[in-house]
């Protein structure tokens, strides 16, 4: 029987994951090609010198990345100086900024609580006032501006600052900043880590020059004429060098003048690095991929693969030219029982690698399968977002129940029932809510309890939180299991 959980998941793997063809030395050079910056043209910036860009690897840590730091080193440094009062005052401003949206467990403190319900109650009451009752609003007003700088003075505080990098800058989450034009009108997390490093900060963004739009990806080499403008700019006084990163959509790369020529050669071996990590990622999510065709009903999930994404991915080509019009309507190309019986007296087919199998009997229609199996801009998220507002769309009474159905699974040991009805759903909405990277749902190894335990044998999995915590390296999944779990009341 086919598992429709699997097939749903492999056919999200499909559409949105990137190949994970790495034993083959084209799929290499492919990917390669695809992720490298520092070889397609430099750019020249508003103060007319010329910067090279470099890839940096698109966990969500790809701001540190570009810094030349990394999520553990930097989640270290801002607990090692959160008694500095300078680098408090410079990151409470993000705090401030994302005041509504902080993590629960800083939302159930009592003096959150108190802050913002002065604020709520402050306007219901402007709400209400008359408009001809002039001296009555400004006394509000004078209070809502009271009540703002109480939660400045809050955002100030140690403990917030340590509560918003423990809860809130989990590893995978971008580094915000303030969009200021280089003005220098605001400062975030990310400058407090400047700070801390002795740097100055520059935060580029590419712009059309015709449209003076700002790019939310890099244009192929001389499609536009661009120029990078400053997004941001933070100078700290004696600082031993000046940081510059682009930024564009959801991801940062590291930019360096081309006359610092030490900068540059510690640039191409970080890209090279961070260009190594996706292939060793796409290696492992391709050997998952196998596992799971293999330990699965694997017939008819491969089948049902191709049969509703490749061969139509296929005739989809063939009706625009791109292949020959022949495949459109070919029999043997109609499914994959029909593929499977025309290519049964080959050897070495294997139709768990699709783009290999093209290239070998549809060259033309390998690449454009291989380029669409990449995952396009805003496509995870959007996924995401679905799937956990569907979940989402409960009551809290039937929350407390489904907690309290899932203490009962874990009473009766059924790790299985648990983990694909209860903890997986969690991952997903913290994807949605962007404190936790979308790879979580959509990587073989995190879709299924019996995904995990293919990916983390010999793991005991019968205390979840604590699977989470230790075993799976998840903190922030941990966390937000327990208190599913424990304070659903």
């Amino acid at each position: 029987m086919l598992n429709s959980r699997f097939l749903f998941a492999l056919l999200t793997f499909c559409f949105m994951q990137p190949p994970a063809f790495a034993s083959n030395s084209k799929d290499e050079e492919e990917i390669v090609a695809r992720f490298k910056c520092s070889d397609k043209g430099d750019l020249i910036g508003d103060d007319y010198f010329i910067r090279r860009e470099f890839y940096m690897t698109g966990d969500g840590n790809c701001s540190l990345y570009s810094m030349g730091t990394t999520y553990a080193e930097a989640h270290h440094l801002f607990l090692e100086n959160s008694n500095n009062p300078i680098i408090r005052d410079l990151a409470h401003q993000e705090i401030v900024d994302e005041f509504d949206n902080l993590h629960p467990q800083m939302k159930s403190k009592e003096n959150y609580i108190d802050l913002k319900d002065a604020l709520a109650n402050i306007h219901e009451i402007l709400s209400y006032i008359l408009i001809d009752a002039v001296e009555y609003r400004q006394e509000v007003l004078a209070e809502e501006e009271q009540a703002r700088q109480n939660i400045i003075a809050y955002a100030k505080l140690e403990e917030t600052y340590r509560d918003y990098v423990n809860y809130v800058l989990i590893d995978g989450r971008n580094m915000l900043f303030r969009q200021d034009v280089g003005n220098h009108q605001g400062t975030y997390f990310i400058d407090a880590l400047a700070y801390i490093l002795n740097k100055n900060l520059i935060i580029w963004s590419q712009v059309d020059v015709m449209t003076q739009q700002i790019l939310a990806t890099r244009p192929l080499e001389m499609e536009y004429d661009t120029l990078l403008v400053r997004s941001h700019e933070y100078r700290k006084e004696g600082a031993n060098e000046t940081l510059e990163i682009i930024h564009r959509g959801n991801h940062f790369n590291r930019l360096v003048r081309t006359d610092n020529q030490s900068e540059l050669e510690k640039a191409v071996e970080d890209e090279r690095t961070s260009i190594g990590w996706q292939l060793q990622k796409f290696t492992e999510e391709k050997s998952q991929l196998q596992a799971f065709l293999i330990a699965s009903a694997n017939e008819e999930d491969i089948a049902q693969c191709y049969d509703a994404f490749i061969l139509p991915f296929i005739k989809e080509l063939a009706l625009k030219g791109i292949v020959d019009g022949y495949y459109a309507k070919a029999p043997n190309w109609s499914s994959y029982a029909a593929l499977k019986k025309a290519l049964k007296s080959e050897a070495g087919v294997n139709f768990q690698d699709p783009v290999s199998l093209l290239r070998r009997y549809l060259p033309a229609a390998a690449n454009p399968l291989f380029v669409q199996l990449e995952p396009k801009a805003g496509k995870e998220e959007a996924e995401c977002q679905r799937i956990a507002v569907q979940q989402q769309r409960e009551t809290e009474e039937q929350r407390q129940a489904r907690a309290q159905q899932a203490r009962q699974m874990l009473a009766e040991s059924d790790l299985a029932q648990f983990y694909n009805g209860f903890a997986i759903p969690i991952m997903r909405d913290l994807v949605q809510q962007g404190r936790l990277h979308a790879y979580y749902i959509t990587a073989p190894g995190w879709l299924s309890y019996e995904a995990l335990r293919v990916t983390f044998p010999g793991a005991d999995f019968s205390d979840p939180v604590v699977f989470f915590r230790n075993t799976a390296n998840r903190h922030i999944v941990a966390v937000a299991l327990e208190e599913a779990l424990y304070n659903a009341n």
